[in-house]
């Protein structure tokens, strides 16, 4: 009896399978690598292939049937697709069947650079991701108490704590915004107390770390390694959020179709519960209508049920919305296609277009299907339904162009507050090369650039780049070259060059993981650099290993820099997140 399989991918065509069966009291285990034996088994034809079967002969002349796939695709998404069917398949006759991915596979291939860690942490769960290559067995709580069920797998499962809350109809908008807010019951004179002794608290557990390096330290009376300038409020303590991007899940009333934001993580606990964000004062208002009419579509309009696991079936994902000060919003359904076809795709996009294009909120409307965690159209299209292909938003008489995928500060208020601290602590004059790392679309480099010389921008995320260049354009801005590649890679490159001349300014804006300890060592290498100023949305994190490195010398670099300056800026009002830029000089 064949009761385990167990597919090996990587992101070269190297497979194998591994096949299992009990016979009596002998356990048998064969195993085979697909880059050897698939022109052999596989019938050259498309993916429809998948419907069919070839037969592999196992040791015992007993006969296996796995069903054909693409080996040689060089498509991941097409692969990964493949091994879903095939899962399904085995699932089917009650075999066991599992998948281990390469962890450079799920980390390069299947999600960008910019993926929210829980919901990376989710899929790698959900899609069976483990890395090492270590087997995952079925989350069956049947076979998990068979004795098909082997200590080694156990050791590698992941037990999932239970839900810390007893949701019900009374509490739940209560518990939510515990969640999401949860300075709410704290005025907001008493939060800006409460951020400025956490950055306070930041900068001293950095200039702790800065004692173990061999350098002569400065501190001032309060024993930080720089000043610490007070807090920068937001202007705007509600309703201040110009995009949510909200899930679609089963809610506190086993309702599959609910639309809101989760308590609890798919990560950690064994249930997740989705709640309507009523009580979300930090979201506008229209949003959250929107968000309440996108559900009601799901329930009483829409025939597809909602994707909780991509290899289980469902197509509803998430619904985002965006907006600007001029009232105006972008609205975008996310679906997964799974095995729909372009007939059936365009008439639920056509139910769509239909329920929503007469609602005078919106003014440009989308649709995406997307196979893939993050919903970028590097991956697959936006569908531009109605409405305007894109909204602008203004900063400082300048316009920004914001389409579906684009990045923008969360809070447009306080985002003028930030900029204006960032260009203040450059120092900028009109000798000056401004390197813009980690540019995005562009904001800070088209804010700058009649101050300066010159800007470069450099981003890894090619539409980044390609907004970034339509806004300098929509601007009238002609001294700023963008670049997309990565930091350590290109910089040199300028370097050669001799793009580079002195003075260079450099800003850097990372993402939560802050930057690669090589583009540390390419940013201190670059003398020409006299100053960096560092904004960091979560500077307790890995942010603060950069801060410690750009301050350490080494054998390959003699100088290093030094902070001279903190300001922290509350982007995010009602929670316990603050921005903090650090401004560096060159030392020694």
């Amino acid at each position: 009896m064949l009761n385990r399989v167990i597919l090996r991918c990587s992101l070269r065509k190297c497979y194998s399978i591994e096949l299992k069966e009990t016979i009596g009291q002998q356990k048998h285990q064969i195993r085979f690598r697909f880059d050897s034996i698939a022109s052999k088994y596989k019938q050259k034809s498309s993916r429809s292939s998948l419907k069919s079967k070839s037969k592999i002969e196992s040791i015992d002349n007993e006969p296996y049937y796995v069903k054909d796939f693409d080996f040689e695709s060089s498509n991941v998404s097409d692969r990964f697709e493949a091994s879903k069917l095939l899962k399904k398949s085995y699932r089917q006759d009650s075999v066991d069947f599992s998948r281990t991915f390469s962890q450079r596979n799920h980390q390069n291939a299947l999600f960008d650079d910019d993926a929210d860690d829980d919901e990376i942490k989710y899929h790698r769960r959900s899609r069976n991701f483990r890395s090492k290559n270590r087997k995952i067995i079925s989350k069956n709580e049947d076979f998990r108490n068979s004795r098909h069920f082997h200590q080694s797998d156990r050791k590698f499962s992941k037990k999932l704590k239970p839900l810390p809350y007893e949701i019900n109809a009374e509490n739940r908008f209560e518990i939510l915004q515990s969640i999401m807010m949860p300075l709410y019951p704290i005025p907001y004179g008493q939060q800006i107390k409460i951020k400025s002794i956490r950055s306070k608290n930041i900068l001293q557990s950095f200039g702790e770390k800065l004692k173990n390096l061999n350098q002569s330290i400065r501190f001032n009376s309060h024993h930080l390694p720089c000043p610490l300038e007070p807090l920068r409020p937001s202007p705007s303590i509600d309703s201040y959020r110009n995009k949510d991007e909200f899930s679609v899940w089963p809610g506190f009333d086993d309702n599959p179709k609910t639309v809101g934001f989760f308590v609890g993580k798919p990560s950690a606990n064994d249930r997740v519960i989705c709640v309507e964000p009523d009580k979300i004062i930090i979201s506008k208002q229209s949003h959250l209508d929107l968000a309440k009419k996108f559900q009601n579509y799901l329930r009483e309009v829409s025939p597809y049920d909602v994707c909780q696991n991509y290899g289980l079936g469902g197509h509803w994902r998430r619904f985002h919305v965006r907006s600007n000060l001029r009232n105006e919003h972008m609205v975008t359904a996310i679906m997964h296609p799974q095995d729909l076809n372009e007939t059936e795709l365009a008439e639920e996009m056509k139910r769509f277009r239909s329920y929503f294009v007469d609602n005078s909120l919106i003014s440009s409307l989308y649709f995406h299907t997307s196979r893939h965690t993050r919903s970028t159209h590097t991956n697959e299209p936006y569908f531009h339904l109605a409405g305007n292909e894109t909204i602008t938003e203004s900063l400082f008489d300048r316009n920004f162009i914001i389409s579906p995928s684009s990045f923008f500060q969360i809070n447009t208020t306080a985002a003028e507050i930030l900029y204006r601290v960032i260009m203040t602590e450059m120092k900028l004059t009109k000798r000056t090369t401004v390197l813009d790392l980690c540019c995005g679309t562009g904001v800070l480099s088209v804010l700058v650039a009649d101050q300066v010389r010159k800007v470069i921008g450099i981003d890894s995320s090619r539409s980044a780049i390609e907004d970034a260049k339509r806004n300098a354009d929509l601007n009238s801005v002609k001294n700023a070259n963008f670049i997309v590649g990565t930091i350590e890679e290109e910089l040199p490159k300028l370097l050669q060059e001799n793009y580079l001349k002195e003075p260079v300014i450099a800003v850097v804006n990372p993402s939560r993981q802050g930057l690669h300890p090589s583009v540390i060592d390419v940013l201190k290498r670059i003398s020409y650099i006299e100053r960096l100023v560092y904004v960091s949305c979560k500077p307790e994190g890995d942010a603060m290993r950069n801060f410690v490195q750009l301050c350490q010398r080494s054998k390959q670099c003699a100088t290093s820099f030094w902070p001279i300056n903190a300001i922290p800026v509350d982007m995010f009002p009602q929670t316990e997140h603050c921005e903090l830029i650090i401004t560096f000089e060159r030392f020694g």
